[in-house]
């Protein structure tokens, strides 16, 4: 398995940094692990965390692998652009890092599950198929509005997203991914 394929369980995915997405649950005083369940039944905390950046979740998307892009040199060869939206607000904490998985995942959260030395945490379906639960992204920590790129492989059936990254000194406004004007399904 490519280690930029995410492979999708549910009806989207996130980018967290796990630090700030941890520091916005100490301020909040949001405990348990149904951090996905608490976001969604409680508008107000959903779009303070979209404010503060802890998080940004692509919704309606199919469940199917990804290849999750961000560097721009690799996106331009055999890659076609299908939408482009955001800026969308991601905070980076000082760990350096942000971590793509699966939205369902969230309702199992602990922090310390992203403490690992490799860039990819995958299992084993029982067919013995590897597939990537998470991705790591390392970025230096700061304020970013993040702009999607949804892409479709040349001649194939694969489909992608690019990331890219414009440093900012703060956040100016709240943009809301699950807004009916954003579309990142590509099929």
């Amino acid at each position: 398995m490519n280690t930029n394929v995410l492979s999708l369980s549910d009806y989207g995915f996130f980018l967290i940094s796990p630090e700030k997405m941890k520091q916005f649950l100490k301020e909040k005083r949001i405990r348990g692990k149904k951090i996905l369940t608490k976001l969604n039944e409680h508008n107000d905390l959903y779009l303070e965390s979209l404010k503060f950046g802890a998080w940004l979740p692509i919704v309606e998307v199919d469940a199917i692998d990804y290849t999750m892009i961000f560097n721009r040199d690799e996106c331009v060869e055999n890659w076609a652009v299908v939408c482009e939206v955001g800026e969308f607000n991601l905070s980076v904490g000082s760990d350096n890092e942000i971590w793509l998985g699966s939205l369902i995942s969230l309702d199992k959260w602990d922090a310390n599950n992203f403490k690992v030395e490799d860039d990819v945490i995958s299992y084993s379906t029982f067919s013995g198929e590897v597939l990537n639960k998470f991705i790591r992204y390392r970025i230096k920590e700061g304020e970013y509005k993040v702009k999607i790129s949804s892409l479709k492989r040349s001649r194939s059936d694969e489909y992608g997203f690019y990331f890219d990254f414009k440093e900012v000194d703060f956040f100016d406004c709240i943009i809301d991914p699950r807004d009916e004007n954003y579309d990142f399904n590509i099929k």
